[in-house]
């Protein structure tokens, strides 16, 4: 794995990545013949051609071949399957139908959370006791290198560039505001810019 480090989101990551997170995108859809839950990525370009409603609540609104889906996933997309869940060794139910997705927080003793969704359903914090068997979905921590604005892997003169872009036109630069944000004042301003000269003169840039 490249030296990442794998885990399971936490009950909180789960609710921001779906109800808190600045431009989220989330709906549900059929990819590949299997229904499932599409989250897109916060710096999201629909690939051409194609088309996404957010929100969906039937499997039926977003639905893509093997070929658009690869298309969807190059641009950032994730697909959750509704795979369904297991009671019990034997005990195998609703494939294709429902999504139980495990977070890695308890909720007493017995339960812990989980992310659960189906046609015109979904909950974040749905409680369950922790024998059933549900998927899960692994993420790593990527580290996000401060003052690389245009998210080229380095820190130059264009990243003030793309500050000055983005306090000229705001969102529709392109330009996310969380990173423009570089001093994380929650304002994009001049101080950004010099805090990206201080990085660049400081040697941080490479």
């Amino acid at each position: 794995n490249a030296g990442l480090k794998w885990r399971t989101l936490t009950a909180d990551e789960w609710y921001y990545l779906f109800y808190t997170r600045p431009n989220r995108g989330a709906g549900r859809a059929t990819a590949c013949n299997m229904h499932g839950y599409i989250i897109l990525p916060d710096d999201w370009t629909l690939p051409e051609g194609l088309e996404f409603t957010k929100n969906a609540q039937t499997w039926d609104v977003n639905v893509y071949d093997a070929d658009d889906w690869a298309k969807m996933e190059q641009a950032g997309a994730v697909f959750l399957p509704a795979a369904g869940q297991r009671y019990s060794a034997t005990d195998y139910k609703d494939f294709g139908e429902w999504g139980h997705y495990w977070t890695s927080s308890a909720k007493n003793d017995n339960e812990a959370v989980s992310v659960y969704f189906a046609e015109y359903s979904f909950d974040a914090d749905w409680s369950m006791g922790r024998e059933n068997g549900y998927s899960v979905r692994l993420v790593s921590d990527v580290l996000r290198k401060k003052g690389d604005v245009n998210k080229d892997g380095s820190i130059n003169s264009t990243d003030v560039v793309a500050i000055y872009d983005y306090i000229i036109q705001g969102d529709a630069s392109g330009i996310e505001k969380g990173r423009a944000d570089v001093d994380s004042n929650d304002n994009v301003n001049s101080a950004d810019v010099v805090e990206v000269y201080n990085i660049i003169i400081n040697g941080e840039g490479a």
